[in-house]
């Protein structure tokens, strides 16, 4: 082991040793026991030093699950990106685990002209949507373009819109929602935003109490516009939101955390208030609605070459504009 590496975590090490294994791929190797320092099972967070033996046992490769293999839909593309509409029930990148079909997948069979990503086994990808998310989708097709958009996302330079169905009527027509997002202790699926464990307000990281058994320093801010765009009635609302940021899970989080999580959204909504809803037949259809009931519906931003301010919008799939359909029936 170099010297200069030494007195590193034991998962940053790997990850920068190793570059086609993702922080959260060594994550998972990890929790799985399958990486030894010294032949005992290795922490994330214990400090390598020169000298350490480390092993890596990882599991068999299984064949590629082609069940959720997709055809492009192509809104946009010249020499320096794409913009597709990926349909809902499929991820942006693999990740740990399983190997399922994904959009990266695609995009290798349709094109090698691609970036190198933000990680080995994601080229391409500049930002991201949920598996349940559909919408627009911006790729990159050489490092250069990456670079560009990458830095536009950092200074919010890009505008994304999203649409999203949810309980309730909000408060105000409209506003802001701002917070700093952690992961749950109690299941690592979910995020949350950070609060005063006492008064449950929402608060900064360094506002924390210090004894305080939660990692407050993953705490990512995040911040979320919203406006009603259609009130269907004291049930249910269509909101229209535009992102500063875009940490994962953000709008789910936000309208959750809001007294409105999303139609179909079955981790941060366990128990949906359906009982103000008067017609039956529309209560069972919203329980069962499969997926996040949520569009990445415009985006905008500027050609990484030539400057130029382009924008992009894509129609309702088949399942909300049926979703749209119901509801405004009720």
């Amino acid at each position: 082991m170099p010297e200069e590496k030494s007195k590193l975590r034991l998962d940053k090490f790997i990850s920068e040793s190793i570059v086609t294994l993702s922080r959260s791929q060594v994550s998972k190797l990890i929790s799985d026991g399958r990486i030894l320092i010294n032949t005992l099972p290795g922490k994330p967070s214990l400090l390598v030093r020169a000298g350490d033996k480390i092993e890596i046992n990882l599991p068999e490769e299984s064949p590629l699950d082609l069940s959720k293999k997709i055809s492009l839909d192509i809104v946009y593309e010249d020499k320096d990106i794409l913009v597709i509409n990926k349909p809902a029930m499929i991820s942006v990148h693999p990740g740990a685990g399983k190997k399922v079909y994904t959009v990266v997948d695609a995009l290798k069979e349709y094109t090698k002209d691609l970036s190198s990503g933000f990680a080995p086994d994601r080229p391409g990808i500049v930002h991201r949507l949920d598996n349940e998310t559909s919408g627009l989708l911006l790729i990159a097709k050489n490092d250069g373009a990456q670079s560009n958009l990458q830095q536009q996302f950092k200074e919010h330079q890009v505008g994304r819109t999203y649409f999203a169905f949810c309980y309730g009527r909000p408060k105000t027509q409209e506003g802001k929602i701002e917070s700093y997002l952690i992961r749950n202790p109690s299941n690592r699926k979910k995020r949350m935003s950070l609060r005063h464990p006492n008064t449950k307000q929402i608060i900064r990281p360094q506002d924390h109490m210090l004894n305080s058994t939660i990692d407050i320093s993953t705490g990512k801010k995040a911040i979320s516009h919203f406006r009603v765009n259609t009130f269907f009635s004291e049930a249910l609302s269509l909101l229209e939101l535009n992102l500063e940021t875009g940490r994962t899970h953000q709008i789910r989080i936000h309208l959750s955390e809001m007294g409105h999580p999303i139609v179909g959204d079955k981790i941060y909504t366990q128990h949906p208030p359906l009982k103000t809803i008067r017609e039956m037949s529309l209560r069972f259809y919203l329980e069962a609605f499969p997926r996040s009931a949520l569009l990445a519906k415009k985006i905008k931003f500027k050609h990484p070459t030539s400057g130029m301010n382009l924008e992009f919008e894509v129609d309702w799939p088949a399942d909300l504009a049926e979703l749209f359909k119901r509801v405004k029936s009720d």
